[in-house]
């Protein structure tokens, strides 16, 4: 739905393409995969090696095990509250992606979601750092969007190539952008809000050196 909806924004139909005039808007193709064998955008249902070691660093790592500990209490409550099982923090940002949808689109929460929403949305800016948590965790989950990138990169600077496109768009979730950031070591991160884009551009200075130039915007920024 992202895709579509940032191709419509992008292409609005001109000319003999205008099919309705009270909608600007045609049809435009995204490319996907199956998501098993979507190996950029969905590590999780592609790479069981990924899962087994997020699953464990979870566990073991003490950032994240003395957070779960620390909120045992609040799990406790939560299960109590909601009706589900939640017992660590992908259970509980689980919950916390379904209120916080329902409260930007002014649902009424039940008044526990309403008390706990602070505690909840400490545990929505802390769950998505789980995604690369370590060296491996960031490459299994990022190595094959990050390698992609540079090839492109690449193939745009030396005009060879089977494809050298000036510009590629990967739609994904919120976590991806946060994993893009995390992986390029940007501080102070919090959970990154719908409709958030991490642009990589490739730009040449003024003496012909290569770089590029990392852009992350948001409705806030």
């Amino acid at each position: 739905m992202s895709a579509l909806a940032d191709l419509a924004g992008l292409y609005p139909p001109s000319g003999k393409d205008i099919w309705n005039d009270n909608l600007a808007w045609q049809p435009i193709p995204v490319h996907t995969l199956p998501e098993e064998q979507d190996d950029i955008a969905e590590v999780y249902h592609s790479c069981s090696k990924y899962n087994h070691l997020k699953a464990a660093a979870e566990k073991e790592l003490p950032y994240f095990r003395d957070f779960n500990e620390k909120n045992k209490n609040l799990y406790d409550l939560l299960s109590e509250k909601s009706g589900e099982t939640i017992s660590n923090i992908v259970q509980a940002n689980s919950l916390f992606d379904t209120l916080h949808i329902e409260k930007i689109y002014n649902f009424t929460l039940p008044n526990w979601a309403d008390e706990l929403y602070s505690s909840l949305k400490e545990i929505g800016d802390t769950a998505p750092r789980l995604f690369t948590a370590t060296a491996e965790l960031t490459r299994l989950f990022m190595g094959r969007y990050f390698d992609n990138v540079l090839k492109q990169f690449e193939f745009c600077s030396s005009g060879t190539g089977p494809i050298a496109e000036k510009f590629r768009i990967f739609s994904g979730h919120d976590d991806q952008v946060f994993s893009i950031l995390s992986a390029l070591n940007v501080q102070k991160l919090e959970a990154v809000p719908y409709a958030a884009v991490a642009i990589l551009e490739l730009r040449k200075s003024s003496n012909g050196d290569l770089f590029v130039q990392l852009f992350y915007k948001t409705k806030r920024t």
